[in-house]
């Protein structure tokens, strides 16, 4: 028994169809003639308005070799809004027949209109739910921000008191502590006030982060030390960082005081990240605290820069003895 399907034929000029447009689109198989005209007159009824002025529908035998448009697309609205995210977006009317047209021809107008708009109406719902979902996790997030402020500083206050360059992941871990910390004492009648008047919280906080994320650093075995010495190289690239053994080794001194011998920093298994400078004796060896992920190596790259610009938050003799 011979199958059919419905030829659509798109007017092709120099100018038309657009790039990327199938001038012939097939529309079956129908398992019967008279299905296929029924349907190839549907479709006809919809070209004004639908479809380029010229095109043309006809039925054809089905040929299995050409690839074929589904004639019936769901009523399902589920199904259908599924479908309808999904369809390719092409300039108007040389998409014919596009989903609307198929499923107006397939079932007829009216179904096809109320299935439509009821299948639009749960992709907007699911759009409008996935921005208010956005909308709502970057409040949470700038709450979080606005919360972990003044933390951050207090902890950043602590750091200037401390022979260590901290990177930013840690300060920023140290002050979560904090924060947390706080929040409990808070719930007992305690203030912020009274803990660091007898602990000196934010540098407690900062110390135990710092211990935990160095005693990981050093760590590092031989196999990841080039990966984050290239990282860090390719984010100071502009100040002429290269990857020498160990290490990474700007290019001029830093904007410190007496500093005659570029930065270096090295990261070294049993040892982790230090700070030095790129001088036969290397002196002064400064901690710089900091994890072992492509993220921390960036921050050691960005601490690294703030030290060579002199804009680094530590205490200010610890390049003492510079070379």
């Amino acid at each position: 028994m011979t199958a059919w399907a419905v030829v659509v034929t798109l007017p092709t000029t120099a100018e038309q169809p657009p790039p990327g447009v199938d001038p012939v689109r097939r529309v079956g198989p129908f398992g019967i003639r008279e299905l296929a005209d029924v349907y190839a007159a549907a479709l006809r009824m919809q070209r004004t308005g639908s479809a380029p002025a010229g095109t043309t529908v006809d039925v054809a035998p089905y040929d299995p070799q050409q690839q074929h448009l589904e004639p019936r697309p769901p009523l399902d609205v589920y199904a259908l809004a599924g479908l309808i995210r999904y369809e390719p977006d092409t300039p108007t009317g040389w998409g014919f027949p596009d989903l609307y047209a198929r499923l107006s021809a397939a079932h007829g107008h009216g179904q096809a209109a109320d299935a439509w708009r009821v299948a639009c109406g749960l992709l907007d719902d699911e759009a409008e739910g996935e921005r208010l979902a956005a909308a709502a996790e970057q409040a949470e997030q700038d709450a979080r921000e606005l919360r972990l402020a003044p933390r951050l500083a207090a902890v950043t206050r602590a750091a200037r008191s401390r022979a260590c360059i901290y990177t930013e992941p840690v300060l920023r871990r140290a002050a979560a502590m904090l924060a947390d910390m706080l929040d409990t004492a808070e719930r007992h009648g305690v203030t912020g006030a009274d803990l660091d008047g007898v602990l000196g919280l934010p540098g407690g906080c900062l110390d135990a982060v710092s211990s935990t994320v160095d005693r990981d650093a050093r760590k590092v075995t031989a196999e990841q030390v080039p990966h984050l010495l290239g990282l860090v190289a390719l984010a100071l690239a502009e100040l002429g960082a290269t990857v020498r053994g160990c290490g990474v080794a700007l290019a001029e001194p830093p904007a410190i005081t007496g500093a005659r011998a570029p930065l270096m920093v090295r990261l070294i298994p049993g040892d982790g990240w230090t700070l030095t400078f790129d001088s036969p004796r290397g002196v002064p060896v400064v901690l710089l605290s900091a994890g072992l992920g492509d993220v921390d190596a960036a921050a050691v790259a960005y601490a690294v820069e703030l030290v060579h610009t002199n804009q680094w938050v530590t205490r200010r003799d610890v390049f003492d003895g510079r070379r």
